[in-house]
């Protein structure tokens, strides 16, 4: 069962190395200093936040010459048919015949609108709702996002998304990976001083005869897991949905079938743009720890993974050596 193996894998430094400054070359130095998480965090929130930047300089002034198109036209389209309907007597045909005719106008004056982009209410690129965009393309989870129209927008969303996602990823497995192994210490820790006091409580005993349990565990065999942490990564999900409710349903005073699905307000379709800067900086935020959660709950089952399962595995031919 190489699936049971205790130890976790290797992963980058939570910090540079400590003698970094004194590296051979200025290359190995830089390599220090950026291939490690928090080098590769500050990567991120500054590519993210230039991007945002990017996207808004490419996408707004274009939204915004649309919006002005938009009102200026529909201005038009309701002064004359004011103009028309008095040169008509009410209720003769042509009178009906004229309001059709604008209703046409307008009803292909809004379908084409929509066609290129144009928000329902409020403003789409704006720098928050660029910086939600842009968190979107990292953490792959922006379904329904809004898609940029100008062509140097598109181009510059396929260059960020293909330097942006691969950092992205590995700083995500790595800080995932780092978390898994805290939790999974921190659980074993808690465990010892529960069975330490367990046996205190039932077979009191004075402090001389009170030997170290350390003594008698060998190091290369740790203590299999507490059983809760296995079912971590089940309840965790569930939990972290449930945050989203309150924080992005609840306290926004949305009805029931809208709480639950609160991830579709921050949709281009849901209305997005008449979402306020903050709340999409925040659901930003709880995207990125969507990701890191989905992230360390692998490690998780990773690290915590048992023999029985490894074997059942085998059995039913869903596990392979990984030599072969």
């Amino acid at each position: 069962g190489i699936q049971a193996i205790p130890y976790p894998p290797f992963r980058l430094r939570l910090l540079p190395h400590p003698d970094w400054q004194e590296s051979e070359t200025t290359l190995l130095k830089v390599m220090r200093l950026v291939l490690c998480q928090c080098g590769l965090a500050c990567i991120v929130l500054t590519w993210a936040l230039i991007g945002a930047l990017v996207f808004h300089l490419t996408e707004a002034p274009r939204e915004y010459s649309q919006v002005i198109e938009m009102n200026r036209r529909q201005t038009e389209l309701v002064v004359g048919l004011a103009t028309d309907l008095r040169q008509v007597v009410p209720e003769e045909p042509v009178w009906r015949t004229t309001i059709e005719q604008y209703a046409t106008h307008h009803e292909a004056l809004i379908l084409s609108a929509v066609s290129s982009g144009y928000p329902q209410r409020g403003t789409i690129w704006t720098y928050c709702g660029c910086l939600l965009f842009a968190t979107s393309l990292l953490t792959t989870l922006g379904f329904g996002a809004p898609v940029p129209r100008t062509v140097t927008g598109r181009i510059c969303a396929i260059v960020f998304a293909g330097v942006g996602i691969p950092v992205h990823l590995l700083l995500v497995l790595n800080f995932g990976l780092l978390l898994a192994v805290k939790l999974h210490h921190l659980s074993r820790v808690s465990q010892r001083k529960l069975v330490r006091l367990h046996r205190q409580l039932t077979n009191p005993k004075s402090q001389e005869e009170d030997w170290p349990e350390d003594i008698f565990t060998p190091d290369d065999t740790p203590p299999p897991p507490p059983s809760w942490i296995k079912f971590f990564p089940f309840v965790a999900i569930p939990v972290y949905y449930c945050l989203g409710l309150l924080l992005f349903g609840v306290f926004r005073d949305k009805t029931f079938p809208e709480v639950l699905l609160f991830p579709l307000d921050f949709t281009a379709a849901g209305g997005v743009a008449s979402r306020y800067g903050p709340l999409r900086v925040a659901y930003a935020a709880y995207l990125e720890g969507a990701v890191i959660l989905a992230s360390t709950n692998v490690a998780l089952l990773r690290v915590t993974a048992t023999r029985g399962f490894t074997t059942l595995g085998i059995k039913l031919g869903l596990m392979i050596n990984s030599h072969k």
